[in-house]
């Protein structure tokens, strides 16, 4: 299930829900017409009761109908939440408004009938006042609950939209270019700066090459340790690797160490064991010829003998050199698009 987390909806402070279910419910029992006075006011808190506890009840519903069913997610977005929010205690909170707007309704039922056996307006008015207390008693414990829900609505409009299409997954050390990568290949609005770790979360950019669409997900620079020690923001990048990466380009920093970088590698050998990929040496114009080529050297000991490798300085690269890795992103990708494509994929180590 592919999905957009960037529109939410609504969740209302609980203050004002309250208010605005009993501004509704006064307002519609203003419209009540009977001739006896008596009976319109025993009537006009009938109406007020049914009317304020139908606003509560169906907004807490609402709140809990509309946010997405987590078990029904894409992987990725299942495990995107599960790194950020507390799945088990967001679904508690969600049982909790549940929960409570069957409460409400209870006590709805409950003090209707109970007004119904009373014939006198002071005697309607203390049922409906002692209502009213419980209500608001039932929803100001879902304050909590509101918060939760709004914290993790904030972490979801977080997570790009991400389409069902051949997924390029570039990946590499912090400060390699990665950036600046899917900025000049996609034009993407990305955040681009001189100091590592510049990316906290996943970026998406869009590719058309020979009328067909690719996506280019820029992900969180690795560290050079193992999994169980990374953050947060650097499991993203292993979640998109182990879940919906079609292919891989690996962005080398020729200014970086590059033994860390082939370790991270060599780390992720299993996961892209059936994956194509290329390999590409940004800010060559920072070292010289002879690090040049000890960089290729290290990476060529390690690599498959097929291997495509670019060398290039992205943030002043030529039209053509834009254009070659566009093609090879157009080659390696375009078997995504026949009903065979992922069958084909053989392994490259």
């Amino acid at each position: 299930m592919y999905m957009s987390f960037q529109k939410g909806f609504y969740i209302p402070k609980v203050e004002e829900l309250i208010d605005n279910a009993f501004k509704k419910a006064r307002d519609e029992a203003s419209k009540v017409q009977e001739r006896d006075f008596n009976r319109r006011i025993i009537e006009k808190e009938k109406t007020r009761v049914k009317i304020a506890s139908e606003e509560i009840t169906g907004t807490l519903k609402n709140i809990a109908n509309k946010f997405p069913n987590i078990s029904e997610l894409n992987p990725l977005y299942k495990s995107l939440l599960a790194n950020s929010l507390d799945i088990i205690q967001l679904k508690k909170a969600l049982s909790h408004l549940m929960s409570s707007s069957r409460t409400c309704d209870e006590l709805k039922t409950q003090f209707l009938a109970a007004m119904f056996r009373v014939q006198n307006k002071n005697g309607i008015s203390k049922y409906r006042n002692e209502f009213y207390g419980r209500l608001v008693s039932v929803v100001k414990r879902c304050k909590a609950s509101f918060e939760i829900i709004k914290n993790a609505m904030k972490n979801m409009a977080e997570i790009p939209k991400i389409k069902n299409l051949p997924t390029i997954l570039l990946i590499g050390c912090p400060n390699t270019g990665k950036s600046t990568f899917l900025k000049a290949v996609t034009s993407a609005n990305v955040e681009i700066q001189s100091y590592p770790f510049t990316t906290k979360r996943l970026q998406v950019g869009m590719l058309t090459e020979k009328f067909l669409e690719f996506q280019l997900l820029d992900s969180p620079g690795l560290l050079d340790r193992p999994e169980e020690k990374q953050n947060n923001i650097e499991k993203q990048t292993t979640l998109a690797l182990k879940t919906i990466a079609d292919s891989l380009i690996f962005i080398i920093g020729a200014n970086e160490n590059i033994n860390n970088q082939i370790n991270i590698l060599k780390r992720f050998k299993k996961e892209i064991k059936y994956k194509p990929f290329f390999i590409v040496i940004n800010k060559i114009d920072l070292v010289d010829m002879g690090e040049l080529k000890e960089i290729e050297s290290a990476l060529k000991n390690y690599l498959p003998q097929k291997t495509t490798l670019f060398k290039l300085s992205l943030n002043k690269a030529k039209e053509q050199e834009l254009k070659e890795i566009k093609d090879e992103i157009y080659n390696l990708n375009k078997s995504w698009y026949t009903k065979k494509g992922k069958e084909n994929i053989k392994s490259v180590f």
